[in-house]
C-alpha cells in the first residue's frame, strides 16, 4: 500500500512538473517600480595655454579648458540614454 502510494505521488509530481509549462499564459502585464538616484559628474580641466594666457591682449578661439559632464537625468529629451559623456 505505501508503494503504491509513492508511486502515485511520484507520477502526480512527473506530471505535474512536465505538464505546468502547457499550462502557463501566452502574454501578460508585468509593472516594474525603481528609484534612480541622480548622478551629476562636471570636470573642468586647464589647458596648459591658460597659465600664460595674457588678459590685456586680444585673443580669439583658444582652448582653455576641457569640459566632461555626466548625468543619467535628461529632461525633455526621452530619447537620449545615460550617461551623458561632454568632450570639448
Amino acid at each position: 500500500m505505501k508503494n503504491s502510494r509513492k508511486i502515485m505521488a511520484g507520477l502526480l509530481g512527473t506530471v505535474l512538473v512536465l505538464g505546468g509549462p502547457a499550462l502557463a499564459a501566452a502574454s501578460g502585464n508585468i509593472t516594474l517600480n525603481a528609484t534612480v538616484q541622480g548622478i551629476l559628474a562636471i570636470t573642468v580641466t586647464p589647458t596648459s595655454a591658460v597659465s600664460g594666457l595674457d588678459l590685456a591682449t586680444q585673443v580669439s578661439q583658444l582652448k582653455i579648458a576641457t569640459v566632461n559632464a555626466a548625468s543619467n537625468k535628461h529632461t525633455g529629451d526621452p530619447g537620449r540614454r545615460a550617461p551623458l559623456r561632454y568632450r570639448e
